[in-house]
């Protein structure tokens, strides 16, 4: 690097302001006569020149003038396409830093020159871009729009698109808030009247639009988003928590006609003159629900929730698909109401039936409630979900003609339990097997103690006598939790994924035949084994049945330590020792990596897929992760694939 020139202190004679310039510049401007100004002084000279300078040219001098200086628009189209050849290798020249501080110095440029710019200028530049900019617009195909409008998106850095997704969530935030409860609710009533109206193909258009990020993502993509909303969630304080489900309330207003029926039939009742309702009650206590209404007293106390389960959402006589599933929810959703608070589920199968009950319940007190609730309870049997031959049947050819290849079944998380009605009608010993230490859902049942506490600390609760519901406490109960089962749905989705090209699979912990039907279902034979006997000859119960339907299964009672064998493909779930245990089964303490090592050395497969809740070893080897919704033990559990 060269020297810098030496340099003379000046005071400006315009506005009297210290600068330095070199010497040479001094004696240049005494030399030409140039006056002694400071730089931004000297830019407003020089441009007063040039605009009188032009000003005191003749029209035609002024045309000529601008056509000397607009060079390119004389150029013929080789000179153009020279020009824009140089132009475009001098930029393809320069790096990524080059470019930019090329860009931050124009920006900083257009900033201070538009800092000294009047404001009619301002509003008269703006005018005319606004023109020039909608007139391109609006000659722009709706196909060239979005295209443009993408494409300037992405060109973006990634801090400017993460500067603008702040700006304007912050924006949309400040707009809601700014709305009140009624201007809420029109906004979300046009939505849900415009999102009506649309066709069947523009909805699929419209959901494919929206959600095309997500089908952009990996499997493990998709599962470390969920994560992060996960942890967001559980970030929030209580308050707010209980602000967003308020706010999640008045977006979604159902007004369905069960709601209507339940709202007309309770203004027609006696008990609307000391009661009232308040739609969307949202409730917190262990967790958090929104009740679809709570009934309060003239004193503003809260009496009892209540829940509208339709038959499209709580569907009894099929199984659940899926995506009208909210079973996961009904299982904890008791564990959000006050003490002392009843609780009611309107069954619209039985609409009547579970509204007079409900009304039965409305005044008497809570120690009445919970004593009735015994008392119905202790004259019943165990509610052991036993299901038709219809049923089961019904139940089978859903999980065959479950498509895992739609855009629904692309993440492993999803809570289908479609073919689980065979599960739990086969496998009665679900509810009599332990989980470690404690009491089997079973046992509980019999014990008088046991049944009253889990009914006030709302894991049994009224519902008009339906096994599923009633069950659905002991899965959350740290008294007598039920053990967990294997999805059918959940199996056939990874079969589907991750072992497509065998005909045959092998299973050594069949347990409660989850897997040996999501194989089946997909025309593979299933070859299966486990310690337990009960399960064993429950599955072959299971085989019997569907043998009709042509299934190649096999189960037998082997324990996997002492077994040996080859097969096409492995697929299994390693017991979770830490977790829970069958009681006819010897305790054992091994990990879920432990038993990986079994199987590869007691069985040659040429590929092993194994569902676990946690791996060191294999870790490399996870390919996918699926929540797990159980509200005792929610968490992740993991698919890891080993080939040969």
């Amino acid at each position: 690097m060269g020297t810098q020139p030496p340099q003379v202190e000046l005071v400006c004679d315009k506005c009297h302001q210290s600068y330095s310039i070199s010497k040479d510049t001094e004696r240049r401007r005494l030399k030409d006569g140039t006056p002694n100004y400071c730089k931004p002084c000297m830019k407003e000279y020089l441009r007063d020149i040039q605009k009188n300078y032009f000003n005191n040219l003749s029209e035609e001098e002024k045309k000529i003038f601008i056509e000397k200086r607009n060079w390119l628009a004389r150029a013929s189209a080789e000179e153009k396409e020279r020009y824009s050849k140089k132009m475009k290798a001098i930029q393809d020249a320069k790096t990524p830093e080059q470019l930019e501080e090329e860009r931050r110095k124009n920006s900083e440029g257009l900033k201070r020159h538009w800092r000294t710019v009047t404001q009619e200028a301002k509003d008269k530049r703006l005018a005319n871009m606004h023109i020039g900019t909608r007139k391109r617009w609006d000659s722009m195909t709706p196909e060239e729009r979005s295209k443009k409008a993408r494409d300037t998106y992405r060109n973006l850095p990634e801090e400017r698109r993460k500067e603008l997704h702040d700006i304007y969530s912050a924006n949309a935030r400040k707009y809601n808030a700014s709305l009140t409860r009624e201007e809420q609710l029109e906004r979300a009533k046009a939505m849900q009247e415009w999102h009506a109206n649309l066709t069947p193909e523009e909805k699929k258009a419209f959901y494919k639009k929206t959600h095309q990020w997500v089908y952009d993502m990996t499997p493990l993509e998709k599962s470390e988003f969920a994560q992060s909303k996960r942890d967001w969630w559980d970030n929030l304080t209580d308050e707010q928590r209980e602000e967003y489900a308020h706010k999640r309330a008045i977006q979604q207003p159902h007004r369905n006609s069960l709601v209507k029926r339940f709202e007309k039939t309770f203004q027609e009742s006696s008990a609307s003159l000391q009661y009232h309702l308040v739609w969307e009650d949202v409730q917190q206590n262990k967790t958090m629900h929104i009740w679809d209404c709570g009934i309060y007293d003239d004193a503003n106390h809260l009496v009892m929730v209540v829940d509208l389960d339709s038959a499209r959402y709580h569907g009894t006589n099929s199984d659940y698909d899926g995506s009208a599933s909210r079973e996961d929810i009904d299982e904890k959703r008791s564990q959000s109401v006050p003490d002392g608070v009843k609780i009611a589920i309107i069954d619209e199968p039985i609409f009547d039936e579970t509204f007079a009950m409900m009304m039965s319940f409305l005044d008497v007190s809570y120690e009445t409630y919970v004593d009735t609730l015994f008392d119905m309870y202790r004259k019943m049997p165990f509610p052991d979900l036993v299901s038709t031959t219809m049923a089961l049947q019904k139940s089978y050819d859903a999980l065959v003609a479950m498509d895992c290849d739609d855009n629904y079944h692309q993440s492993m998380s999803i809570n289908t339990r479609i073919g689980d009605t065979l599960i739990y009608h086969f496998h009665p010993s679900i509810y009599r097997a332990h989980c470690k230490d404690k009491l089997s859902p079973h046992e509980a049942w019999a014990n008088d103690s046991i049944l009253k506490q889990s009914i006030q600390d709302k894991f049994l609760y009224y519902t008009y006598l339906n096994p599923r519901k009633i069950l659905q406490g002991f899965n959350i109960s740290d008294t007598a939790p039920r053990v967990s089962v294997f999805s059918a749905a959940k199996a056939k989705m990874i079969i589907n994924r991750y072992l497509n090209q065998f005909d045959t699979v092998f299973d050594p912990f069949s347990g409660f035949s989850g897997r040996m039907l999501g194989t089946v279902s997909m025309g593979k034979k299933y070859i299966g084994q486990d310690i337990s006997e009960i399960a064993v000859n429950e599955s072959n119960q299971m085989v019997e049945f569907l043998q009709p339907r042509g299934i190649q299964a096999e189960v037998h009672c082997a324990n996997v330590l002492e077994s040996r064998g080859s097969y096409p493909c492995l697929f299994t779930c390693p017991p979770y020792s830490d977790k829970e245990q069958w009681v006819e089964v010897p305790v054992d303490t091994r990990s879920c990596d432990d038993w990986i090592d079994v199987c590869l050395n007691n069985f040659d497969c040429k590929r092993y897929v194994f569902v676990v809740d946690e791996t060191t070893k294999y870790k490399a080897k996870i390919v996918d992760m699926i929540f797990n919704r159980s509200y005792r033990s929610p968490g992740y559990e993991y698919i890891v694939v080993i080939d040969k």
